[in-house]
């Protein structure tokens, strides 16, 4: 799915840290307020805190990480990347 531009509520930049993860999650939270129910925003900035603890876990030493958030309608996106060099697909392990 490719959101409209005009449907981003904004965009920040963390150090991928785990302080910043905290930070990133209460920025979502504030970003969102007012703009969605108490139920959806719990989930959405839960979705938030744990997609920017995985970019933090998964990303280079020392990285950043970047979060966008989005609302069009009724359809809540965030996205969060990490300023990883390479370019992997997830695979399945057998643990």
């Amino acid at each position: 799915m490719v959101m409209d531009a005009k449907c981003l509520l904004g965009t920040s930049t963390y150090t991928a840290t785990e302080q910043h993860v905290s930070v990133a999650r209460r920025w979502v939270r504030g970003l969102l307020s007012g703009h969605v129910d108490e139920e959806t925003l719990y989930d959405v900035t839960l979705c938030a805190a744990e997609l920017s603890d995985n970019a933090r876990k998964h990303g280079p030493m020392g990285g950043d990480i970047s979060v966008a958030v989005y609302l069009c309608g009724n359809v809540v996106r965030v996205e969060v990347t990490n300023d990883a060099a390479s370019v992997t697909r997830p695979h399945v392990t057998d643990a």
